[in-house]
């Protein structure tokens, strides 16, 4: 091969006289050169080269008809070089010539159309949204002057009427008048022509090529498989018709549908071509099918069903009818999955059409028919116990049976339907009255693909009723499982709190909850499937005996799902169930070969490594919900497959087998192991051998090693108050171990979280050694300094678990206590938010134990540095808490003399006085001042920072020390009329405070001060809200006042300037005395004054936040119907807050409202939409612009609909929310953004319906992204606009990532707007995608 520096003319014009070489390698390797230099070379250095160029053509052309096939392909690779250097009027007569060629010597006929295809995705491509450039320009020119006519056999659009004369474009490509019809590399080239071009593509050419489309398929003489392509070009074609081009083509549909003589081959290709255009253009489609759906519907009618048993009994069957069901059971998915809202009307029929077809089989003459029919009114499905295994029925013959591709394709169409409308046809009953009873009797199916769609469908429909009753997914230590709701804590919460944090609490813990039956269901939904269990349980433990793989594994799902909705629902069967699964993880990779078979449903492929991952994944997952004592039986079997599964080579074999190993652990260790045989030792035992084994292993990968130290931890926790499972001389050689992988790097994560699992359950003395105490503390001090934020979260989790743990922290000496207080203080910083919280409580624990040697100088320099922050919530909760113990232990004196010397005023008052008052109020007679000396700098001062500063340390200081505080009311009441605003609120706040803690003397004074007027009544206000919001704190009953308090909060409110801190007062009363007010505002809510209405909206908001166990009780019977009545006000601002009250409901009481959230989700999707009667136009100055007092409505809405993702997706109308995120994002901005946040989660809730949805995606993303500011824009529009597009550019990669598939080019039509989008973005904002890119990675 030559070598070529900058390549010129001159060096591809010496070529040509290699060309013509009788030498078939010399011909070849000129081309190999020739292709060289066309790439190597400078794009312009042929375009001035018109003469060299032509004797290029001319060779390439000679040589596509070279008899030798690798002379043929090498020039084929040097068509896309050449035609990006070449001019561009060459262009014509090259294409000209490729199409015109005849191939004599070559036996190969697609060369021509082949050669064309490789000129046309050479060509560089129009992208929607974008100007074409000359180039594009040029070569859309080149193919519409040539190509198309000479696909079609006729001039389309005449160019240029001053060119004279063309010639003629002879026999189209396309002509279906040869004997064989239609050249499928004529429609392949036709195809990719749309595809390139389609944007470009001017109407009379798509009407054109869309008649020619139209003649193909009718032609009879025309194979199937080029009317197979034929069909893919025209839904390609559809996407770029216009409307009255589509309305024209379905038109004919619908007529060729009707005509007396439309036969079963002709009525099968216009169904695949229905449902081939309703994956191309959904939205456009949709419209359509009212009419159209019942053509297809058909097809697969209960008379169709006669007429094909009839012909079997007659054996006369017909292939092409059977055809023509399965291609209406494709295309009925295809309806589905793009247009579901389009077919809701069709329900019955779809769902009545696929369990008609689920148990079709001519070839098997029974009653199952007549049995099928009856299926959806019995009570359960029987399966005898004598029947013989279902494998037995695989040895019927069905070469010439084609019926499980119908039966297959009407499974799939129901997993599809349940996929997308799930939730309406759970509640209807249609999914367990209906459905799935036909599934169940379809376990006996003897092909396995249709098998493989019966079973997926009745994991989805168990996945969906789990999302249904038991919405919170809750992360363990062991693997996902979905819990019921609990009821709520008794505790006082916060606002800001949820029960949904709550629940994470209660489970929080390393599997010590022994899993216990659970109590009949009461949800309707879960009882419906459970009574269906026993038949589902039957049919798929017998499944697990057959041989194949992909049923095995399919069925293990579909036994996992179940057992997570009900927890010990397979205590009947786990000798059937335990013994097939163990089975399936010892099996070898040399007893399965690469079998392997993927289920379109799920679209995951079953292996023998997979069949194994999934059964340790569902073993993990039994013994987490079953008690010890059932499974006892089977351990030793379990035991030895474990050990077989954890020495295997594939890391993600032993990984999993590791985390099954540790559930096995925690159900035979206390308190799962309570009452259970103590024989449980010698497996523990064997368990913990088997894994400090493999954690020690040098020779196995990382992950293995880090899983296994993290089941070691496990091990040796649950262990701790049953030490005789483990030889003393085996635990501490363990915990030796753990010591030592705490210096290595990369099982250093895994061991802190191990000793952290240690130190949370190890109480007894015995249990540790205080040199090894000594030695984990100072390592994980150590570990605090270092970058990996990772790694710093979870050494500060252990040294918090360390902390908290009393026998643990006595052994620490105070050298160690003086490194670890050195090491926290690098975290102790406002620069540390994320850490901050864990820090403060960790030091609050040891100043607790050895004040003298933590309170330094540099920890006090560093509160005064922290304390002038904007500290809220638990920050400031902790903070306090170490101020607290700070001045409990009497070592506060120097704290106390930094903070008022070196802060002050410096900081917020707030803050600061809070900070002051906790330290003044519990360091008593160790510090330097008293509450006189701040009395004395209150009347002395004229400095409102100072004396506002002063009037905050005092509120503080009086809610603390209570009735034995000497600070009265005047104090707080005289600096009410103070002229300084920040005097005035520092007054009302420490009036409300103090009163928090000494009601007796100062409620009466605040009461008495309600009777003023103006800005005092404001004041008094700020008091009272103060003084509820403390009174839960300090535990002070306000009961014998609050009936006086009512009533002057009531009269207090009716103020517009009141009426928001007045509906927080009376919210938080109204939850001291439930059973007494929430009548009162329940009756409230009709009064006719639209003022009080939204007072009492507010009040309910802030009594959902702010309530106990006994307001949860008062709450229950009444909230759904109060938020009815507010979500249905005349008001327009109380419908804006009633929308904020829902929001609240469902982060702070999710458990009230999901029962019921089918009565209160039409409201806030119908407050999600556009109103345009609330539309109005003002005018300012010469221009009018346009109002939307519904947009703040609309807010609030969306702002509920994000909060109910994340804990009711299941029970919500997934259709309905992924319309609303798509009419969020062409919204205002506010909206907009959060339609971004909702997608960001649907992502990863829901992939499907987010696949399915990217082709509408699109639109609205390319065109924020494509917005340019007005010249006229402030700073603020900029900067809206800015955040938009980088957010748009993050989804977009995100999505991109997500779904590959669907994103990468292909000849697929689905999908065909998103790709354009992504062709668009990478061409005219790749820095922004790049930076997009580059920040996930970061975030990752």
């Amino acid at each position: 091969m030559a070598s070529y520096h900058n390549p010129t003319a001159a060096d591809v014009a010496a070529l040509f006289s290699k060309f013509d070489n009788q030498d078939s390698d010399i011909r070849y390797m000129t081309l190999v050169d020739l292709n060289k230099l066309l790439t190597e070379g400078a794009p312009s250095f042929l375009l001035r080269e018109k003469s060299t160029c032509n004797r290029v053509v001319d060779h390439l052309i000679k040589l596509l008809d070279d008899p030798n096939g690798d002379v043929q392909s090498q020039a084929l690779k040097c068509i896309g070089p050449f035609s990006a250097k070449v001019p561009s009027e060459l262009l014509v007569p090259f294409m000209e010539k490729i199409v015109n060629l005849r191939t004599q010597k070559s036996q190969d006929t697609s060369i021509p159309a082949t050669a064309a295809r490789t000129l046309i995705l050479s060509f560089p491509r129009p992208i929607a949204g974008s100007v074409p450039s000359k180039p594009i320009q040029d070569a859309y020119s080149t193919v519409s002057r040539v190509l198309i006519p000479k696909l079609l056999g006729f001039y389309v659009i005449d160019r240029d009427p001053k060119a004279g004369k063309r010639t003629n474009p002879g026999l189209g490509m396309l002509n279906v008048d040869s004997p064989k019809g239609a050249d499928i590399e004529a429609i392949d080239l036709l195809s990719d022509v749309i595809r390139c071009f389609g944007v470009m593509l001017q109407e009379p050419e798509i009407q054109a090529l869309q008649q020619k489309l139209t003649e193909i398929l009718e032609d009879s003489k025309t194979g199937p498989i080029a009317k197979k392509r034929a069909v893919a070009s025209m839904s390609t074609l559809s996407y770029y018709m216009p409307d009255t081009l589509l309305s024209s083509f379905v038109s004919s549909m619908i007529e060729s549908f009707r005509s007396a003589h439309l036969t079963p081959t002709k009525r099968r290709l216009l169904i695949s071509l229905m449902g081939a255009v309703a994956r191309a253009i959904p939205r456009r489609f949709g419209p359509y099918l009212q009419t159209m759906a019942p053509f297809v519907l058909s097809a697969v009618s209960q008379r169709e069903l006669e007429e094909s048993m009839e012909a079997m009994s007659e054996d006369n069957l017909d292939a092409s009818a059977e055809e023509a069901k399965e291609a209406a059971f494709m295309a009925l998915n295809d309806f589905v999955s793009c247009c579901p809202n389009e077919m809701i009307a069709f329900t019955k029929e779809i769902v009545e059409s696929g369990l008609r077809y689920i148990t079709y089989d001519p070839a098997v003459i029974t009653n199952e028919e007549e049995d099928g029919d009856e299926m959806g009114d019995s009570e359960e499905v029987d399966f005898d116990e004598d029947d013989e295994d279902y494998e037995q029925e695989e040895s019927l013959d069905d070469d010439e049976n084609s019926s499980w591709k119908i039966r297959r394709c009407a499974s799939r169409m129901i997993y599809n339907l349940i996929s997308t409308r799930g939730n309406e046809l759970i509640d209807e009953g249609v999914v367990y009255e209906r459905i799935t009873p036909v599934l169940v009797k379809s376990f006996k199916e003897r092909e396995e693909s249709v098998r493989l769609e019966i079973l997926a469908t009745i994991t989805l429909i168990i996945r969906k009723t789990a999302e249904a009753v038991a919405p919170i997914s809750l992360v363990t230590n062991g693997p996902t499982v979905s819990l019921p709701i609990q009821g709520p804590n008794p505790r006082k919460r916060r606002r800001g709190d949820s029960n949904a944090h709550e629940l994470e609490e209660q489970v929080s813990s390393q599997g010590f909850a022994s899993p216990t039956s659970l109590p009949s269901p009461t949800s309707t939904t879960r009882s419906e499937l459970l009574r269906l269990g026993p038949s589902i349980l039957t049919g798929a433990v017998k499944l697990l005996n057959q041989k194949l793989i992909p049923t095995k594994q399919a069925t293990i799902t579909l036994l996992k799902t179940y057992v997570q909705l009900k927890r010990d629902s397979l205590t009947d069967y786990l000798g059937k169930v335990l013994e097939p699964v163990v089975d399936c993880i010892k099996i070898s990779p040399t007893q399965v070969g690469a079998q392997a078979l993927v289920s379109s449903s799920t679209g995951s492929a079953a292996t023998g490594t997979t069949l194994r991952i999934e059964s340790l994944q569902f073993l993990s997952i039994l013994f987490d919900t079953h008690s010890s004592k059932s499974a006892a039986p089977y351990l030793d079997r379990v035991i030895q497959g474990l050990l077989q599964a954890v020495n295997d080579k594939y890391f993600k074999i032993a990984c999993e087998a590791l985390g099954s190993s540790e559930s096995v652990i925690q159900a035979l260790t206390p308190p799962r192991a309570f009452g259970y045989d103590k024989s449980s030792g010698k497996y523990v035992e064997t368990m913990f051998d088997m894994v400090l084994t493999k954690a020690k292993s040098n020779d196995v990968d990382v992950e293995v090693r880090q899983r296994a130290i993290h089941a070691l931890g496990i091990c040796l926790a649950r262990t701790a108050d049953a030490r005789q499972h483990i030889p003393a001389r085996k635990r501490k050689d363990a915990l030796l171990f753990l010591r030592d992988r705490l210096k290595g790097e990369m099982t250093r994560v895994a061991s802190i979280g191990a000793v952290d699992m240690i130190l949370a359950s190890s109480t007894n003395a015995q249990d540790f050694d205080l040199a090894w105490i000594r030695e984990i503390t100072a390592e994980l001090a150590n570990q605090l300094r270092k970058a990996d934020r990772r790694l710093r979260g979870s050494s500060l989790s252990a040294i918090r678990r360390l902390a908290g743990n009393a026998t643990a922290s006595s052994g620490i000496d105070t050298e160690t206590l003086k490194l670890l207080t050195s090491q926290l203080l690098l975290l102790f910083s406002a620069d540390n938010f994320q850490h901050l919280g864990i820090v403060v409580s960790v030091l609050t624990g040891l100043v607790q134990k050895a004040p003298q040697v933590i309170v330094t100088e540099e920890v006090n320099s560093r509160i005064c540095q922290v304390v002038v922050e904007p500290l809220s919530g638990h920050i400031l909760d902790a903070f306090l808490g170490l101020i607290e113990a700070i001045g409990k232990q009497g070592v506060g004196a120097s704290l106390m003399t930094d903070l008022l010397q070196k802060v002050g005023v410096n900081g917020d008052p707030s803050i600061v006085g809070t900070v002051v008052g906790t330290l003044l109020a519990t360091g008593g007679s160790s510090l330097p001042i008293s509450t006189n000396h701040i009395l004395n700098e209150l009347n002395t001062k004229q400095d409102d920072q100072r004396v506002s500063l002063a009037l905050f340390i005092l509120g503080e200081v009086g809610l603390r020390q209570g009735l034995s505080s000497n600070v009265q009311p005047k104090v707080y009441l005289d600096f009410l009329q103070s002229k300084s605003d920040l005097v005035q609120r520092a007054a009302a706040v420490g009036l409300g405070r103090a009163g928090a803690a000494n009601t007796g003397s100062f409620l009466p004074v605040i009461l008495e001060a309600t009777e003023n007027t103006g800005n005092l009544q404001s004041l008094i206000l700020y008091s009272i809200k103060e003084l509820l919001q403390q009174s839960s704190r300090v535990s002070v009953d306000v009961a014998s006042y609050s009936e006086a308090i009512w009533n002057s909060l009531i009269k207090l409110s009716g103020s517009t300037d009141n009426k928001a801190v007045g509906a927080e007062c009376v919210g938080r009363l109204a939850a001291t005395e439930p059973l007494k007010y929430l009548p009162l505002l329940q009756n409230y809510l009709s009064d006719p004054m639209p003022s009080v209405r939204g007072m009492v909206i507010q009040a309910i908001r802030f009594a959902l936040g702010d309530s106990d166990e006994a307001m949860d009780d008062a709450l229950k019977p009444s909230l759904m119907k109060m938020l009815t009545v507010m979500l249905k006000d005349s008001d327009l601002e109380n419908r804006r807050l009633a929308m904020t009250t829902v929001y609240s409901a469902a982060r702070h009481k999710p458990t009230m409202i999901l029962p019921n959230l089918s009565q209160l989700l039409p409201y806030v999707i119908r407050a999600a939409e556009i109103d345009p009667s609330l539309i109005r136009e003002i005018q300012m100055g010469p221009f009018r612009h346009k109002v939307d007092d519904g947009l703040e409505t609309r807010k609030g809405a969306y702002e509920t609909l994000h909060a109910l993702l994340s804990i009711a997706y299941g029970r919500m109308n997934h259709i309905e929310v992924f319309d609303r995120v798509l009419a969020g994002l062409q919204d205002e901005h506010d909206v907009r953004m959060l339609s971004m946040l909702m997608l960001s989660k649907l992502i990863n809730i829901d992939p499907d319906e987010t696949a399915r949805r990217l082709d509408a995606l699109a639109e609205p993303f390319q065109k924020i992204v494509s917005t340019k500011p007005k010249e006229s824009a402030v700073k603020q529009e900029v900067e809206k606009l800015q955040e938009a597009v980088k957010d748009s550019f993050i989804l977009t990669v995100r999505l991109r990532s997500r779904f590959p598939e669907t994103s990468a080019s292909s000849t697929n039509p689905q999908g065909q707007a998103w790709k354009s989008y992504l062709e668009y973005v990478k061409k005219d904002c790749s820095s922004q995608l790049q930076s997009a890119e580059a920040e996930i990675k970061s975030q990752s």
